[in-house]
């Protein structure tokens, strides 16, 4: 499962490149992303015969709730438009630092005790990010945009304040 979770969030960024190159607007492809998860999880909800509520344990809507779901949206919001100005290999690196980066948050604002394991995996875990991201071809950093860097930057401190 962890595998499928892996292929879908790495074969977006591409994917997302496509369909912006192929003339899709970025909040419109954004739209069109949600619109079909919609479906489908509406779709799975009604053959597991399982409401979004029983399985989540009849949650009620709250304000930390929404703000997730807000910060959440504007993430992919954030990579949408930052896939319109910059490369999918600019994106992918800047959206995959926000994991290390809320390792380190975790330890800022919920207080939480950082030895140094869990503190060297960061630097570690940037670096593989890079070898996954380029190849380990340093020539693929070329090409971005300063904006849209910046941009993908703001989707992955989203996604750390997310989570």
């Amino acid at each position: 499962m962890t595998l499928l979770a892996a292929s879908f969030w790495g074969s977006s960024f591409p994917v997302i490149k496509m369909g912006l190159q192929w003339g899709l607007e970025p909040m419109s492809f954004a739209a069109i992303r949600f619109c079909l998860t919609a479906i489908i999880l509406y779709v799975f909800f009604r053959l597991t015969r399982r409401s979004p509520e029983a399985r989540a344990g009849a949650v009620r809507l709250s304000w930390p709730l929404l703000l997730m779901g807000a910060i959440n949206g504007v993430a992919f919001v954030l990579q949408y438009l930052a896939q319109a100005r910059t490369s999918s290999t600019h994106a992918a690196l800047l959206i995959g630092a926000g994991l290390p980066l809320t390792a380190l948050t975790s330890a800022v604002v919920l207080k939480e005790r950082v030895g140094w394991q869990r503190l060297s995996t960061v630097p570690l875990a940037m670096i593989g990010v890079f070898f996954v991201v380029t190849d380990g071809d340093w020539g693929s950093l070329n090409g971005g945009d300063l904006f849209g860097d910046a941009l993908a930057f703001g989707a992955a401190l989203c996604w750390v304040a997310y989570l």
